[in-house]
């Protein structure tokens, strides 16, 4: 075989394993070109926010004042609704305290327009003195200290209740005298208040209720009170009838 002829064929052997080596090279420095550009990308992914420190910074400072934002919205809407809530509250206390005397007989005064402010203030300084006494437990008084059913709560609850009903029927007895004053009968509604406590007392006897001297002096004082008052109630009526 003639130096030709080797040099032939070692080109032809060797031409195809030189491409496919060439091939296979350029396969793999795709490969590890891709996976460069794949890390090269997570990598700016992942530490743009800090490659760009002010783009970063202002994102932060946009975050803060929405946060900002949001919370003094929440303390704004806090407050309104505390508002509310405190005005609701006192609303309530207000209807509650008006119960709890009412179901005492204590109920808030009511005047025609032609009552004179004379006799308006005298109700008022009056009730407001006999709501101060209900509220002191000095209207009223359950002087035994009963068991229930060997329970001394329930026995305190029982005298409860009847010291309220004792002082509803003596207030409503009360009120309908002062209705009826007029300028020539208040010793006649102070008796009649007189006898509206000894009559309410003698029911209560078994249960140890009464009402106090001292609420009664209140009670049975007001009729005459209230007596100069009348003659002012009267003109007013009288002028606005001429």
């Amino acid at each position: 075989m003639t130096s030709g002829q080797i040099i032939g064929l070692v080109f032809i052997i060797g031409f195809p394993l030189w491409a496919i080596v060439a091939s296979v090279i350029a396969w793999k420095q795709s490969i590890r070109k891709k996976r460069a550009e794949g890390s090269v990308r997570a990598l700016e992914v992942k530490y743009s926010p800090i490659l760009n420190e002010e783009a970063e910074v202002q994102r932060l400072r946009d975050i803060a004042n929405s946060v900002s934002v949001d919370i003094s919205n929440l303390r704004s809407s806090y407050n309104e609704k505390k508002a509310i809530f405190d005005r609701l509250a006192k609303e309530v206390a207000i209807f509650d305290e008006k119960l709890a005397f009412a179901e005492m007989g204590v109920y808030e005064p009511h005047f025609d327009y032609t009552d004179s402010e004379q006799y308006k203030q005298t109700i008022i300084e009056n009730r407001e003195t006999q709501k101060r006494m209900v509220s002191n437990k000095i209207a009223a008084i359950a002087k035994t200290e009963w068991t229930v059913s060997g329970s001394k709560a329930k026995g305190q609850t029982m005298n409860n209740r009847n010291v309220k009903l004792a002082l509803r029927a003596f207030n409503n007895e009360c009120d309908a005298a002062v209705a009826n004053v007029r300028w020539n009968n208040a010793n006649a509604m102070e008796k009649r208040i007189v006898n509206a406590r000894q009559q309410i007392d003698n029911l209560n006897a078994t249960n140890d209720v009464h009402i106090t001297d001292e609420y009664l002096k209140r009670k049975r004082s007001f009729p005459c009170t209230l007596t100069p008052a009348i003659p002012a109630r009267c003109s007013t009526w009288e002028r606005f009838l001429r």
